[in-house]
């Protein structure tokens, strides 16, 4: 199976796929709305990149924060799936526009506390174990690693594979927004 995505920009995604070596496949178009990009900036100078009914974030701790969709598209099985041509219709530059890094859980395990009225319920900041106050919060500290190279690479990719109520599917995720390190700013997709 072949499946070929182009973006158009402020709307559509066309997914098209054959099935088999010999032809018999399908098109298929899909409408993605992408509204545009909200740009936020905070204390830390950082800015913080949305997108209204976008979300989906990248799962490390310290790599840019950037709005995506995942779609998931019905696959018959045994098929492969590779993408063929992505086309950006434009992009905009926001220049000096570093993103906001995925916050990175941090847990603070402070001094042993006493409990007052021991019939009371759990304390749900004190350790059962230890006893022990114990504070989760979240930072935001970017790992340079994941800031050196643009960041990601595609508008639309190939995600994971997978099987929903014995449907196998393949993901596509769509990512308008993305950091170019070398014009240290953010590129829409516009």
């Amino acid at each position: 199976m072949v499946l070929g995505a182009v973006y158009a920009g402020q709307g559509d995604v066309t997914v098209e796929y054959g099935e088999g070596e010999f032809g018999g496949g399908a098109d298929l178009t899909i409408h993605v709305d992408i509204p545009r990009v909200q740009l936020t900036g905070d204390p830390g100078g950082f800015t913080h990149a949305t997108i209204e009914d976008f979300g989906a974030p990248d799962w490390r701790p310290g790599a840019p924060n950037l709005p995506r969709r995942i779609l998931r598209i019905a696959i018959p099985e045994g098929a492969s799936v590779r993408l063929l041509d992505v086309r950006v219709r434009g992009d905009r530059l926001f220049a000096d526009r570093v993103p906001a890094p995925v916050p990175t859980p941090v847990v603070d395990v402070g001094a042993r506390v006493e409990r007052v009225n021991p019939t009371a319920g759990p304390d749900r900041d004190v350790d059962p174990v230890t006893g022990r106050r114990v504070t989760r919060s979240e930072r935001l500290i970017a790992d340079p690693r994941l800031y050196r190279a643009a960041e990601p690479a595609r508008v639309v990719r190939i995600g994971d594979y997978g099987t929903l109520r014995r449907q196998r599917y393949v993901e596509l995720v769509v990512t308008p927004v993305r950091y170019d390190p070398d014009r240290r700013g953010l590129i829409s997709a516009d």
